[in-house]
């Protein structure tokens, strides 16, 4: 999987890894300016940010192929509810699993955090539930809960612990709000850690989305509440 590297803005403290998965159609440079919005709105500044791309595959609802990281239906409610693309998304998993692997054997004290946006959302939290023991924290922008896979059959105790950050616009027309309530309510259910805040805005990024993900980060992360005072 190709990806690359935004080394921290502050090279003088400890950092954490945050490997960061785009949405459909997208690659990894969609997101070179997300370190600089998370300092710009929490002062967060010792972020070392990954950015994978993911591999081109054919998708339904364009009829072509594009950089995804599973297949989607024309109607997103199925694709929601059914999980269409199961063998997409597993395959995915293992790649995000394999980069988090040689993260932890390159710098083993380091924390690391998985997060995405749209599909990469998806994969985030499909990541985090599959490898709690591997990360710190799980963050999910304007994607949905694939409450569907298997993998949520049956959550562990460790998985229950891992804090995990879920934002949406109230007025996404790509991603219905109601589609990600629904998930969210059945991961409370669950008695996972799941902390969910919503925006007027539609499937994109705002400055309070990220201030409140950089407080989240600060909550669970020490050393990022650490070096941000300091």
């Amino acid at each position: 999987m190709e990806f690359f590297k935004l080394t921290p803005i502050s090279r003088d403290k400890p950092c954490f890894t945050l490997i960061w998965l785009h949405g459909l159609g997208a690659d990894g440079s969609d997101f070179e300016d997300f370190q600089q919005e998370l300092f710009q709105y929490s002062e967060i500044d010792n972020v070392n940010l990954i950015l994978p791309t993911a591999p081109d595959r054919k998708v339904r609802t364009f009829d072509k192929e594009l950089p995804a990281w599973f297949d989607i239906s024309e109607d997103i409610e199925e694709t929601v509810s059914q999980e269409t693309d199961v063998e997409g998304m597993d395959a995915s998993v293992k790649a995000v699993a394999e980069l988090i692997e040689a993260e932890k054997k390159a710098s083993p004290d380091v924390p690391i955090v998985i997060g995405g946006f749209s599909q990469g959302a998806v994969i985030a939290l499909l990541t985090g539930f599959n490898h709690p023991a591997d990360i710190q924290a799980v963050v999910a922008f304007s994607g949905f809960v694939p409450m569907m896979h298997p993998r949520f059959a049956e959550i562990s105790d460790v998985a229950r612990k891992l804090p995990v950050f879920i934002a949406h616009g109230t007025l996404d027309p790509v991603i219905p709000i109601n589609l990600v309530t629904d998930g969210v309510s059945r991961l409370t259910c669950l008695d996972t850690q799941v902390e969910f805040h919503t925006y007027p805005m539609v499937h994109e990024l705002c400055p309070d989305e990220m201030k409140d993900l950089g407080d989240f980060l600060k909550a669970h992360l020490p050393i990022a509440q650490r070096d941000s005072e300091e």
